[in-house]
């Protein structure tokens, strides 16, 4: 491996684990996008599936499936440093410790409520992108259908179970508007994964299908 392929690698990893860990207080923070309503996570949430496409091209499917247990070993660990560190005493100067429960203390239980879908949606979404990716040879094309599937099949059904308790006037609405924009954004996403597979891992990178074999 060269040293410019194991950067590459690395890095991605690296923004992987910082978005998958951003997406968790944002979970329930509602924000108005051109005066649509959405929750915060669904700005950045797709790109988590197209990173694990690049991953995947990378170094295969074994590893990557390897990584996607070791990323959400890092999310049980950050969220219950959050939780625990929050817990502690505060001082009598400090004033703002009800803003902080509000933020930290669903964290946990957002972390086990989705444990298991999320890691068996990414897998299953690096199987899909493997087996799109050998007969269609675009990565954008392979990498934005699989994401599209796994969304519709996986976030678009806990998204509506979620945000029914939380905000069961409009949720139907934040479900719709989250799908839309993740699949904006997923175009954005997948083009500049798309540009940094091809003209920094190099043109053979998405030539050539590299470790989708492997298991």
């Amino acid at each position: 491996m060269t040293e410019k392929r194991f950067f590459l690698i690395t890095a991605i990893a690296l923004l992987y684990l910082t978005i998958s860990l951003a997406c968790d207080p944002l979970a329930y923070r509602l924000v108005s996008i051109f005066g649509m309503t959405i929750g915060g996570a669904g700005l950045i949430y797709s790109s988590l599936y197209t990173l694990l496409d690049v991953l995947t091209r990378l170094t295969g499917r074994a590893i990557t499936i390897k990584l996607i247990l070791i990323f959400h070993l890092c999310d049980f660990i950050f969220s219950y440093l959050l939780f625990g560190i929050n817990l502690l005493p505060v001082p009598h100067s400090f004033h703002n410790l009800h803003a902080f429960n509000i933020v930290m203390s669903p964290i946990p239980r957002m972390f086990w409520a989705g444990i298991i879908g999320s890691i068996v949606a990414g897998i299953i979404e690096v199987f899909v992108y493997a087996f799109l990716q050998k007969r269609i040879k675009s990565f954008f094309v392979s990498s934005f259908l699989a994401t599209v599937i796994i969304l519709l099949a996986h976030n678009v059904p806990t998204d509506i179970v979620a945000y029914k308790k939380a905000f069961p006037n409009i949720s139907m609405q934040i479900v719709a508007t989250n799908f839309t924009m993740n699949c904006i954004f997923l175009v954005l996403f997948t083009s500049i994964n798309s540009i940094v597979l091809r003209y920094f891992a190099g043109k053979n990178a998405t030539a050539i299908p590299v470790g989708l074999s492997q298991a």
